[in-house]
């Protein structure tokens, strides 16, 4: 589970964890996703205000994959009819009237990815003639 699961289950707010710590909400958010680290002291302090034992709160927080990580993967930079991809997705979404994709949303967002890529790349290097020649720099 979460640190943020962990802190809603026990009916706190950001706001409440945050202030309680010593940091802003922002900065609170950043330790929840795993951008920023806990001081010592901080997860000391975290694991008594959530109701937990210290080594059960670093398990988790050792379980939290780095929220930069996610955002850095190459898939959130693929442009589709020229917006960012999950704008192109959600767009299609719409266009389908779906309301609650939830369910089925992985799946159709690869299937998304893979019928949209090609048209997107072919546009990108026929829009842009640096495209070519850095592509062929590279490879010759």
């Amino acid at each position: 589970m979460s640190i943020k699961k962990i802190r809603k289950s026990r009916g706190l707010t950001s706001y409440q964890l945050a202030t309680s710590l010593g940091v802003s909400q922002g900065h609170l958010s950043h330790l929840e996703r795993g951008t920023r680290r806990l001081t010592a002291e901080q997860i000391t302090k975290m694991a008594e205000l959530l109701g937990m034992e210290e080594p059960a709160l670093r398990t988790e927080l050792e379980n939290i994959k780095p929220y930069a990580t996610v955002l850095n993967s190459w898939v959130w930079r693929i442009r589709i009819k020229d917006m960012p991809v999950l704008d192109a997705f959600k767009h299609d979404l719409e266009l389908m009237h779906m309301r609650d994709p939830h369910n089925e949303a992985v799946d159709r967002f690869i299937k998304f990815i893979l019928y949209n890529i090609g048209d997107s790349i072919k546009e990108e290097f026929q829009k842009d003639e640096f495209m070519k020649e850095y592509l062929l720099e590279r490879i010759t």
